[in-house]
């Protein structure tokens, strides 16, 4: 009657206001999902709760005026925002997964074809808040030395991504947020998917409970410990086994107290675990290693509707990422290990004072140890270090509409570092201008602090987990962000953005990067500087039958390292990805094509001759010298491949199941990762031979996936 409308935020919660009729028609809707219309009588009803089903996509024209409200209602610069249905069908190496998914973003570097490390804007990946549902993940890309991520995509609800320029209510890191999700699990019916795929078996559980509560459980496992043996035995070479493999687990619970306060709970787990017995040994039960790190962690949040206008959501939240080494032999006994404790008490409000007015506010209570030892009691040698640091943010962030083409969102963060004794301030404006109802010019400028860093390289291709420390003495580090773009709204959903950024870094903790290879921690830290700028194009939508998107990112970084300015090893000048897919009948057919220029690193540029007099025999000899490249003195070549993911839906005893295919390097493309000099006779000019991680050929993944 009134045709207006508003959205949903990813609790659910919505409100309408100032309705100048008594009864009224609702229709409720979302992409993908079973539509609902509600007649309401005003003078009985002022509060709703509305559940929609699932629905079968259909070929016509899908409404999204819920998109185009937030269009008109939230500054989101430099924000992506990922489906669940995004993260399990792109093409992935061996299996879907959630870092790989997002690679395919703008703004998003990463540095070989089996890294899951993510670069943004220029900022490495322990300056990334993550978030799980309140619980902060530490180095979320641990799984098999840094090739997967620690989550299991059927649990995640939603990926909400600022690539920088974030508002108030995050903080605490330099570069970027990435806040995820997890389902809260089917209120109407027990439902669950078993999927097989060649790596490993994913299974996930959810349903109602009493009173209209939901539980979920996702579980993973690998088989590298049982792929290797099985082909071993096979092979009949019985002697060879890889005793490792990794899992990762997820519940949660949702309650409902009452009409306006529910309580969820969610335990987060994910270990990789590689145990090894030297079965040769005569004392085989006393030479042991095992070793193990990972995350785990739990959270408990309460939603609470106060007032129709004013909801707030009290977060606890305790997060534990772990490293230990256990070696056990006849001789010596050898335990290191290092835990990081996460305490987190997080009370947000948000008040909605009419169309034009919301104001946010919160505070957070941080309390983080970090420990550490070492024994090896061979040499009686026993080290210990415990450390902690208290912060106390809190924010107030304020969104205004004051005319109908100009949208503010304002904000400040304060810190207090019980540690340093000192207060800190984060200011962010961004706002955004309406050339038209659905082009806009938008604008952000940002400051940001971090109080923790790593002391091994982030630069390294591979690392089995990051050694945080605390700031504990000034300066802390710092970044300046300033975004700015245009953005435009299709009819049809269809999204298109351009933005340029700035990042200045200072105090930024750069510890010295001794292999290219693996990172190791290192003992000296240095206080470096840096910037990094750039453009970013990105192109979301639906054309005829083809639908995907379309990013491409040109940035440039430098870090300043001694009084040296140089290339990091993440600066890949320009990356380019392209998503397409199509669905018709029963399957399902999508192609990711990644394009990027080549990175910098160091290396043997060449050789000379060094002679030598000796002056008792009178004679002149040489030795061949090698010539070695600065940090940053030579570019690898462009890194490009071309990916394929098939699903054919099909019925298994009755139940809806999808069998896939996934084929990585299709045109069998060596993406060269590193060099080495062959040196073939003394006087002969070298060889050069590049290495890639990937072998040249199609990589074939074949996997099912039932629902229950």
């Amino acid at each position: 009657e009134l045709n207006t409308g508003t959205y949903t935020d990813e609790s659910g919660y919505f409100i309408i206001k100032h309705i100048n009729i008594d009864k009224i028609t609702v229709q409720v809707s979302y992409v993908g999902y079973k539509s609902k219309t509600i007649k309401l009588d005003i003078k009985k009803t002022n509060t709703i709760t509305v559940e929609l089903t699932p629905y079968p996509l259909s070929t016509q024209t899908i409404r999204v005026s819920a998109l185009r409200e937030r269009f008109k209602n939230e500054v989101d610069i430099s924000r992506v925002n990922f489906q669940s249905r995004d993260l399990n069908y792109l093409p992935s190496l061996l299996e879907s997964d959630l870092i790989r998914s997002l690679q395919t973003l703008p703004g998003i570097i990463t540095m070989h074809d089996l890294s899951n490390k993510i670069y943004i804007r220029g900022g490495t990946p322990d300056e990334i808040l993550m978030y799980l549902d309140g619980i902060t993940i530490y180095n979320p890309a641990s799984h098999l030395f840094g090739l997967f991520s620690t989550f299991n995509t059927d649990a995640v609800k939603n990926v909400e991504m600022y690539a920088g320029a974030y508002p108030a209510r995050f903080g605490d890191r330099l570069s970027a947020v990435i806040n995820i999700t997890t389902k809260n699990g089917n209120s109407k019916r027990l439902r669950g998917e078993l999927s097989q795929s060649f790596l490993s078996t994913r299974l996930f559980i959810e349903g109602p409970i009493l009173n209209k509560s939901t539980f979920l459980l996702s579980f993973r496992r690998t088989y590298f410990d049982f792929i290797v043996w099985l082909y071993s035995y096979l092979a009949g070479m019985n002697n060879i086994n890889l005793p490792y493999y990794f899992y990762d687990f997820l519940s949660k619970y949702r309650f409902s107290v009452s009409r306006n306060l529910y309580l969820s709970l969610t335990l987060y787990g994910s270990d990789d675990i590689i145990s090894f017995t030297d079965e040769t040994s005569a004392e085989a039960q006393k030479n042991k290693i095992n070793i193990q790190w990972g995350n785990r962690g739990f959270s408990t949040n309460l939603f609470a509707y106060i007032t129709p206008s004013l909801y707030g959501n009290l977060t606890i939240a305790y997060s534990l990422f772990h490293t230990d080494l256990n070696a056990l032999s006849t001789e010596e006994t050898i335990r290191i290990f290092q835990h990081i404790h996460d305490f987190t008490l997080k009370p947000d409000f948000t008040l909605k004072i009419d169309e034009k007015k919301t104001l946010l506010f919160g505070f957070d209570m941080k309390y983080l140890t970090f420990s550490e030892n070492s024994l090896f009691s061979y040499y009686r040698d026993t080290t210990s270090d415990t450390s902690n640091t208290f912060l106390f943010p809190a924010y107030c962030e304020f969104k205004y509409k004051p005319l109908s083409k100009i949208l503010f969102d304002t904000g400040i963060r304060s810190i207090y570092s019980y540690t340093l004794k000192n207060v800190y301030i984060n200011p962010i404006l961004s706002a955004k201008y309406f050339i038209s109802d659905f082009f806009t010019f938008n604008i952000s400028l940002g400051k940001y602090n971090q109080f923790l860093y790593t002391i091994n390289s982030q630069e390294a291709y591979f690392s089995i987990y990051d050694i945080w420390k605390p700031v504990k003495k000034p300066p802390v580090p710092e970044n300046y962000h300033i975004v700015s773009g245009i953005e435009n709204l299709f009819s049809n959903g269809s999204r298109f953005r351009l933005e340029a950024f700035y990042k200045y870094y200072k105090n930024v903790k750069i510890p010295k990067n001794s292999n290219f290879m693996f990172s190791f921690p290192e003992d000296s830290i240095y206080n470096g500087t840096g910037y990094s700028y750039g453009i970013e194009f990105f192109l979301k939508g639906k054309y005829k039958f083809i639908s995907g998107w379309i990013t491409y990112t040109f940035t440039l970084t430098r870090r300043k390292y001694l009084a040296r300015w140089y290339a990091p090893a993440y600066d890949r000048t320009h990356s380019l990805n392209l998503v397409l897919s199509n669905t018709f009948g029963k399957n399902t057919v999508i192609l990711r094509w990644t394009f990027g220029t080549g990175l910098p690193t160091s290396g043997i540029i060449g050789k000379i001759k060094q002679y030598y007099y000796d002056p008792i025999e009178n004679s002149t000899s040489y030795t061949w010298e090698t010539i070695y490249s600065l940090k940053d003195g030579i570019r690898l070549p462009p890194s490009h491949r071309l990916d394929l993911h098939i699903e054919r839906k099909f019925k298994a005893f009755s139940l809806p199941a999808f069998l896939f295919l996934d084929v990585i390097n299709i045109y069998m493309q060596k993406n060269i990762v590193f060099y080495e000099i062959i040196y073939r006779d003394e006087d002969s000019p070298p060889e050069i031979e590049g290495y890639s991680f990937l072998p040249p050929v199609p990589i074939i993944t074949l996997g099912i996936k039932v629902k229950l």
